[in-house]
């Protein structure tokens, strides 16, 4: 009674029942006027099924849209009387409210109820119960009306009553329940009464389990325990199967007194009505069960179910109004008064539609169970499995070991069994790939470890040699890879002879970067003792013959410059000839006999030869990753170009001649990937006269040395590791507006990180203070420098002694591994006390 009170005061509700009211006029009005058969009282109106529809989905609220509709149509286009519509309204509210009660009280599954969305076989099987007993009643007190009121006996309009809204409720009633509920805005149409329903109790997962592998009824219950308490009593189950019971008993006895033309007892009938009343009655009082999510709610569309049954449905009526036409034309040529005939073909169209509706829900019944259920249940659970978390490997396994492949024999089976390896199949990638993940961060971590150990091993100062005037010289080496197989060095062998060296290892990545370490140690050694080049590189070749199994060699030019008179020995192992640039101008190739690659075979001869630089002569050392350096078109940069470069540069120093060939390189390759490492090494000789003062070319590289400042910012914070992000975002922001490339800051990054925590951590403990962070860069060459600033307690974490990196993690002492890799990603790190302040300098070149 509190539904039907609240339908007046709620919008919704309201605008429910101007809807379905509107819809019934409608479809209501045409069919009053065009086929009265018995004028005044009833009709041929398929607008029956719409109090079916929406008393099914909106209860009170359409009950009430609907039966207001009748009776306006009854008074304005059928101009029926009081005593004719006043009682049609109550009939038609209850024709419209009765499958809304019945709907809910009606149990499914676990003695709770689904939203009617009539998308799976027990649902429309449910709906068909519901309109027979709707029609059934609703035609008895129609005829009981009709004899009252005189128009004719009881039994005469009770066949042709009940076929019109038993029919038309399913025809029309099914697939317009299913388009309704299927559409994605389907909140206005769904049942207004869901949010004032329990919630299912909580089933374990072997009832759960019971319940997939039983074939349920609608008239099965559960006595599992809800909010509401038990919902369906040992008396409701009674009450179900008595009302099925009379229901059935009913109908044959009425259909066996039809077909035989016996006279059906007056007492027979009233104790049919007086238990079905009593029954329904009781039907009607049962306190409204819990409700469980429809399976397709949460579906774009209507479901597979749903298409199968309208599909199947609208054959079933096309078939049955084929008949019924065929019928008409052949009793319409006999004759006969229009009712007779109507009566006719309705009794035998609805015979034969009930006919094929039976044969219809056993097919559906058969196609759910083999194809559309064991579809809607693959669906569900890659639905589930998609929205899991596939990093919680274990709970993936257990919901993998719960799911079984539908038994059906055919593709389905197939289907399901191959999605099932699938899951397993990507809950294993998953598995590897979040273990390849963790290796790949620690390689990456070693890597760029390695990579900073490997640019600490190549001189990288300059000028290398301040107090030396008689040479100028400068070098770049820029890897392919973390680390690389190319190197160069440059030594004072003694005070009069500068030893030069350019190589190139086979291969990249870290093992050319193992061969490269040794391959220069050794060359480095043996030139040291004071060998000849030719010599260096036999007893080096050999050495590097030995253990290796790789197949490894190398590339290499190694040349020993005489700083007294410019007397240059140089010997070439298989690599690219330098450029030499005299001082009256003009760049050439210094062609000389190219020996065999280092590593390649024992007892190899060497074969020396030798120049004379004069002052002002320069040579350009270089490894083939640039004269094979690559555009988008895969057009090599060349000798020829090289040559043509340094020629135009007209550079007269060391660096700014590198400089010239990388930018020179850089604009050919166009952001094309780069193949192989660009090493560069640059020699100009300035004679044993030269002095470092007053000179132009000391002057000018004093001055590149003095590294103009640019861009300067600073930042005070709490020394607190939670201010750490704006500290990083500080330095990040400085550097990348000086032009510093995204990849650099890597290693900048992590030494801020270490300096700030270990400022915030332990200089004000437990106090607190702050820390002055100043970002500054300089060009030629592009550095930045970071100075910390804090008033904490003195301390100098640069005495702290360098960790064993080769013990294990068991036998390393706990910290210092992060003062260590900030000493080693920097090419500078100071610290001073002045003024009560711990000040603490980073500097990194950045190229």
């Amino acid at each position: 009674m509190r539904d039907i009170l609240c339908v007046w005061t709620d919008r919704q509700c309201l605008k429910r029942m101007l809807i379905s009211g509107a819809l019934f006029l409608i479809l209501a009005a045409p069919f009053r006027a065009l086929f009265n058969l018995i004028p005044g009282v009833t009709e041929i109106r398929p607008a029956n099924v719409l109090p079916v529809v929406f008393g099914l989905l909106w209860g009170p609220a359409g009950a009430f849209g609907t039966a207001i509709a009748n009776a306006f149509s009854d008074i304005f286009v059928s101009h029926s009387p009081v005593r004719v519509w006043a009682p049609g309204f109550f009939i038609n509210f209850f024709f419209s409210y009765l499958p809304w009660k019945l709907w809910y009280c009606l149990p499914e599954l676990d003695g709770c109820v689904k939203t009617p969305r009539l998308s799976n076989v027990r649902q429309i099987f449910k709906y068909m119960y519901i309109c027979l007993i709707d029609s059934l009643v609703i035609t008895t007190c129609l005829g009981f009306l009709f004899e009252v009121l005189g128009f004719q006996p009881f039994r005469s309009s009770v066949l042709l009553l009940f076929f019109n809204n038993f029919d038309f409720a399913i025809v029309l009633g099914v697939p317009m329940i299913l388009l309704l509920t299927s559409r994605k805005d389907a909140g206005l149409w769904l049942p207004s009464g869901m949010e004032r329903l329990s919630e299912p109790p909580l089933r374990d997962s072997s009832a759960e389990k019971k319940s997939k592998n039983t074939r349920a009824h609608i008239f099965d219950s559960s006595e599992a325990e809800n909010p509401a308490g038990k919902a369906d009593t040992a008396c409701g189950r009674i009450a179900d199967r008595g009302l099925f019971f009379i229901l059935s008993t009913g109908i044959i006895y009425d259909l066996l007194s039809i077909i035989t033309g016996m006279k059906a007892g007056k007492r027979m009938e009233l104790i049919f009505l007086s238990l079905f009343a009593l029954l329904l009655l009781f039907q009607f009082t049962r306190r409204e069960l819990p409700l469980l999510p429809h399976t397709s709610d949460s579906l774009p569309g209507m479901s597979i179910r749903g298409k199968v049954i309208v599909g199947f449905l609208m054959l079933a009526v096309a078939f049955v109004l084929l008949t019924g036409t065929t019928a008409f034309h052949a009793l319409w040529r006999e004759g006969g008064d229009r009712r007779t005939v109507w009566q006719y073909i309705y009794t035998v169209v609805g015979l034969a539609l009930n006919l094929l509706f039976a044969v219809s829900l056993f097919f559906l019944s058969f196609a759910e169970r083999n194809i559309t259920g064991p579809l809607e249940a693959l669906t569900k659970a890659a639905k589930r499995f998609a929205g899991f978390d596939h990093k919680e490997v274990e709970r993936n396994r257990t919901f993998i070991s719960g799911f079984s492949a539908a038994r059906t024999g055919d593709e389905i089976e197939e289907l399901s069994v191959s999605f099932g390896q699938m899951m397993t199949d990507i809950t294993d990638y998953v598995e590897n790939l979040e273990k390849m993940t963790k290796e790949k961060e620690r390689i990456g971590a070693e890597l760029a470890v390695a990579t900073q150990i490997q640019a600490d091993m190549l001189p990288r100062i300059f000028p290398p040699f301040p107090d030396r005037s008689e040479f100028d010289i400068f070098a770049s080496m820029n890897p392919a890879k973390e680390v690389g197989g190319d190197f160069y060095d440059f030594f004072l062998v003694d005070k009069a002879h500068l030893g030069i060296v350019i190589a190139d290892v086979s291969g990249k990545g870290v093992p050319a970067a193992l061969f490269m370490v040794i391959a220069k140690t050794l060359i480095k050694n043996h030139a040291q003792f004071g060998a000849s080049p030719a010599e260096i590189f036999s007893i080096t070749n050999n050495q590097l013959c030995e253990g290796n199994e790789a197949g490894l060699f190398v590339t290499a030019w190694l040349g020993i410059l005489n700083l007294e008179n410019g007397e240059l020995r140089y010997v070439n192992a298989g690599h690219n000839p330098p450029l030499l640039k005299h001082r009256e101008g003009g760049y050439s190739y210094l062609k000389s006999p190219a020996g065999f690659v280092l590593a390649g075979f024992e007892d190899i001869s060497y074969r020396e030869s030798s120049l004379k630089l004069s002052a002002g002569d320069m040579l350009l050392l270089y490894t083939d990753g640039v004269t094979e350096a690559e555009n988008r078109a895969q057009e090599q940069f060349g000798e020829e170009r090289l040559l043509r470069v340094a020629v135009e540069s007209g550079q007269d120093t060391a660096k700014r001649l590198i400089f010239a060939v990388r930018e020179a390189v850089s604009a050919f390759s166009d952001g094309a990937e780069q193949f192989d490492d660009i090493t560069l090494l640059a020699l100009r000789y300035r004679g044993a006269s030269a002095e470092p003062a007053g000179s132009e070319e000391a002057a000018e590289s004093k001055e590149e040395a003095g590294e103009k400042e640019e861009n300067m910012r600073a930042l005070t914070v709490p020394a607190d590791t939670g201010r750490l992000d704006e500290v990083q975002s500080f330095v990040r922001e400085a550097l990348l507006e000086a032009k510093v490339d995204e990849s650099s800051l890597f290693p900048i990054e992590v030494a801020v990180e270490e300096i700030f925590v270990n400022i915030a951590n332990y200089a004000y403990a437990p106090a607190g203070g702050d820390v002055e962070i100043c970002c500054r860069t300089k060009k030629d060459p592009l550095s930045a420098i970071i100075r910390f600033s804090d008033a904490g307690k003195p301390y100098n974490p640069l005495e702290k002694p360098d960790p064993d990196i080769e013990a294990g993690a068991e036998g390393r002492d706990i910290g210092g591994l992060g003062i260590f890799l900030t000493k080693k990603y920097m090419d500078d790190v100071q610290y001073s006390h002045e003024n009560g302040k711990n000040i603490l300098i980073l500097r990194k070149r950045i190229r």
